[in-house]
């Protein structure tokens, strides 16, 4: 195995007020035999958790690096090597009860395809990334990424391209693909790494900079309506 920036024990761990807000969110129950696909997967300490209280978890990831740990760590997992860019559905199943897309949004150059795409085959998504605090419903800039693996490309755009959306952009795209929308601002969440997720919106990133990182994330629990 190639070395990332984190061994995984330390990512695990980075997980885990993510892992607990849906848990409060939902309850474990919810997750029994659900169907769940976590796409952008890392290296799946999130599927691994769902699947350890009852879910059927399938998890992707556009770096084989990746995968090959996950096949290792979590057999019990149905790992496959997907470019979340692609906007074909190569899933087994059409429709999943809950998709899982966390900290994936922000490395793509093309997130309204992905997001049209996979709420198309789910009851349930569980969305988190990086956001620019605008309330501009068309605000998204491109920035570019590392993708030289051995400086930090463990977690970047596999294209080498990825977005930083305004909240108001995700939102809106949301909303086109028929999905109710509940933000979660819940503070304990900022526990998480750097992470920011207790910002107020103040609207003070309506600018066009490709270098901008705001650090402010969000996280939003989408149902079918």
């Amino acid at each position: 195995m190639r070395k990332g920036r984190f061994d995984i024990s330390h990512y695990t761990n980075w997980n885990k007020s993510r892992i607990n807000t849906i848990i409060d969110y939902y309850g474990e129950e919810f997750f029994k035999n659900k169907e769940v696909l976590e796409v952008g997967c890392g290296w799946a300490a999130m599927g691994a958790h769902f699947s350890s209280i009852g879910a059927n978890v399938t998890v992707s990831d556009a770096r084989e690096e990746h995968i090959s740990v996950i096949k290792e760590r979590y057999p019990q997992l149905k790992g496959l090597v997907v470019d979340s860019e692609d906007t074909n559905w190569v899933y087994e199943n059409q429709m999943y009860d809950v998709i899982i897309h966390f900290g994936l949004l922000y490395h793509l150059q093309n997130p309204e395809d992905n997001l049209r795409l996979t709420t198309r085959h789910c009851e349930t998504l569980i969305l988190e990334t990086e956001v620019l605090d605008s309330d501009d419903p068309e605000q998204i800039i491109l920035i570019k990424e590392e993708t030289n693996w051995d400086h930090g490309a463990w977690g970047m755009a596999h294209s080498g391209t990825g977005c930083r959306p305004s909240y108001a952009w995700v939102e809106r795209i949301l909303n086109d693909c028929n999905m109710e929308v509940t933000r979660i601002p819940k503070p304990e969440l900022a526990n998480a790494g750097s992470h920011n997720y207790s910002w107020n919106r103040a609207n003070k990133e309506k600018v066009d900079n490709p270098k901008l990182v705001s650090g402010r994330r969000a996280m939003w629990f989408c149902k079918r309506k």
